[in-house]
């Protein structure tokens, strides 16, 4: 990891490969313990508090064990059913 020292107003400013757009991460202000930041990015990229997406893992884990658990039904089995019901054209090709 990575460890920077920035003071309010500086910030850091990442590339996106491939595209050249910029990811501009600047501290606005500390305050105690908590530091605020803003994040400058394109519409494409998404942003998402580390929190959040560790609750929305942990909540999909959960689900998925219960899932094999309660419904019995193996992924592969699952796959099966999808494929057969796609047409080999894709959806909506009337196959």
């Amino acid at each position: 990891m990575l460890v920077l020292t920035r003071r309010p107003e500086e910030g850091l400013v990442f590339t996106v490969p491939g595209s050249g757009e910029r990811i501009v991460v600047t501290v606005l202000g500390v305050d105690g313990d908590k530091v605020k930041i803003g994040i400058a990015a394109p519409r494409a990229v998404t942003v998402l508090r580390q929190e959040l997406v560790e609750a929305v893992h942990n909540q999909n884990l959960a689900a998925a064990r219960h899932g094999a658990v309660a419904g019995n039904v193996a992924p592969d089995v699952l796959r099966g059913l999808l494929v057969a019901a796609v047409p080999p054209d894709g959806p909506g090709s009337g196959a």
